[in-house]
């Protein structure tokens, strides 16, 4: 996504609208992966939330208005967009709903849609550290952002 269309979907939606995000980035994949040749990008589809108030959400209000790792990105809007203080990249922060947002995951390997099964064996072993209530997307790596359809 450029930064135009976050600006046209900024002027679009309402804040706190529940939208349709599809998030497509490279998988977390072994030496073996590379050595292989195989190429393997993860697309995830998830329901979600954009332009939070985030003060209202449990975890800000325990963190002491922290959400996340707010040290490594500046704020740039009320809408949830960031940019690491580092090198600039763009993050566009989400809320996350209850029951995981009727989730789907998707593997491609080397262009092909494939089944887990398939790329399991070149993927780094998940080291998952539970829900948050947030996530912080790179823009780059959004590919569409539409009304919420489940």
């Amino acid at each position: 996504m450029q930064i135009a269309q976050y600006e046209n979907i900024k002027a679009n939606y309402k804040k706190g609208s529940f939208v349709r995000v599809v998030i497509q980035s490279p998988a977390k994949t072994l030496v073996a992966a590379k050595k292989a040749g195989h190429n393997i990008q993860k697309r995830i589809e998830l329901t979600t939330r954009l332009g939070c108030q985030y003060s209202h959400l449990a975890e800000t209000i325990a963190n002491g208005g922290v959400v996340g790792k707010e040290d490594y990105a500046k704020r740039l809007d009320d809408f949830g967009l960031y940019a690491n203080k580092k090198d600039g990249t763009l993050y566009l922060q989400f809320a996350n709903i209850p029951k995981n947002g009727n989730v789907k995951t998707t593997y491609i390997m080397d262009n092909e849609v494939v089944d887990k099964v398939k790329v399991e064996p070149y993927l780094q072993k998940s080291t998952s550290r539970g829900r948050t209530s947030t996530i912080r997307v790179k823009l780059d790596n959004i590919i569409s952002i539409t009304n919420k359809a489940l």
